[in-house]
């Protein structure tokens, strides 16, 4: 799901407008550390119920299957979309 939101065309669009490349640095820098951090609370607010269900080993077993097939799910629809939008693209199709 990485690029999906447009943060890489908000960095370059700030990026663009700094006249000292220092602070272009230090707003990268910042930039990476903070959506670091953003990944970490969110993947751990998504991890912290699935360690409750280690005492239910079918509840566990359960829930992280259902989590990689609709990850899997997830991946290969978009995946076909954008590929199919590029072979349209490709030949001049809407």
């Amino acid at each position: 799901m990485h690029g999906l939101a447009g943060s890489a065309a908000v960095v370059l669009l700030v990026l663009a407008q700094t006249r000292d490349a220092w602070w272009g640095v230090a707003y990268l820098l910042l930039f990476v550390l903070g959506a670091g951090a953003g990944m970490l609370i969110v993947t751990s607010a998504f991890a912290l119920p699935l360690l409750r269900t280690r005492r239910l080993p079918r509840l566990d077993a359960g829930i992280r299957i259902a989590a990689s097939v609709s990850s899997l799910g997830l991946g290969g629809y978009l995946a076909w979309s954008v590929g199919a939008a590029g072979v349209h693209a490709a030949a001049g199709l809407r």
